[in-house]
């Protein structure tokens, strides 16, 4: 029996990632699970491939293992860089990150362990430039947009260096606007670090107007909490305290919509 890498146990892991040998990461939310409900192509063989923020590097790893020919994950080190003001404990957990290095540890020893040659960059979003870093036959986008101050503009950029298809998968507001037909989306910058939650119909306002046009979706589902995971874990990072969790339906999962995205022509 091959003996655990103690690597493993000292980084906080966003993603549950397989590593080999027997050894899958506990991380804040199920990514087996979230992949066997998504779109995602079950050959991307001789594509260029992108993941946009990618931390842990699941689905970067996922494209490659599905035969990409090259594949990029992007990502940022440090807070300033960040869409910040968040919640102030928001802030400070950003800060206790950059200061360990998780995001990058995590990706480096997920890499180094798989073999993987996917490549991390670090870039904003905002900042993608085709003359800079090309174009991409396929790319995903997850629990990415609710983070940032401006989605549509993060998108806008994408736009710039997708000439494939986009699969779009973010958090989407629980409550009453869910309901609605209108766009809508809650300002949400006081309780944790996001900005921007959407409807489904805003989320579907969101890729329409940075220019693209729907291909499949957007279906609703429910994106899981690793099952591993103790309270503590996801809540450290959300701020919830142990009966929170308990409470909160956080514990059943987040609710999340999905859409495969391609630009408009220009």
């Amino acid at each position: 029996m091959t003996e655990r890498d103690p690597r493993i146990d000292e980084i906080h892991w966003y993603h549950s990632i397989d590593l080999g040998s027997g050894v899958t990461t506990t991380g804040e939310f199920d990514t087996e699970a979230a992949l066997a409900r998504l779109p995602f192509p079950s050959s991307l063989e001789g594509k260029r491939c992108l993941d946009v923020g990618t931390r842990d590097g699941f689905w970067a790893f996922t494209m490659e293992a599905r035969g990409a020919s090259e594949v990029i994950g992007i990502d940022v080190d440090h807070p300033t860089d960040l869409d910040t003001p968040w919640a102030p404990a928001a802030v400070r957990q950003a800060w206790a990150n950059a200061e360990a290095g998780s995001e990058k540890r995590g990706f480096d020893l997920a890499k180094e362990l798989r073999h993987s040659k996917v490549e991390r960059v670090v870039t904003s979003v905002y900042d993608l430039d085709p003359e800079v870093i090309g174009t991409f036959d396929f790319a995903y986008i997850g629990t990415i947009l609710l983070h940032l101050r401006d989605p549509i503009g993060a998108l806008m950029a994408l736009r710039r260096v997708v000439t494939g298809q986009l699969l779009v998968n973010d958090s989407i507001t629980p409550d009453i606007l869910m309901g609605t037909r209108a766009p809508a989306a809650r300002l949400q910058s006081f309780t944790g670090p996001f900005w921007w939650i959407p409807n489904q119909a805003g989320l579907v306002r969101y890729v329409e107007a940075a220019g693209f046009r729907i291909v499949q979706g957007p279906v609703r589902y429910t994106l899981p909490i690793d099952p591993r995971q103790k309270p503590g874990g996801y809540g450290a990072r959300g701020g919830l305290t142990r009966r929170e969790w308990a409470h909160n339906r956080i514990r059943r999962g987040v609710a999340h919509a999905y859409l495969v995205v391609e630009p408009n022509p220009d």
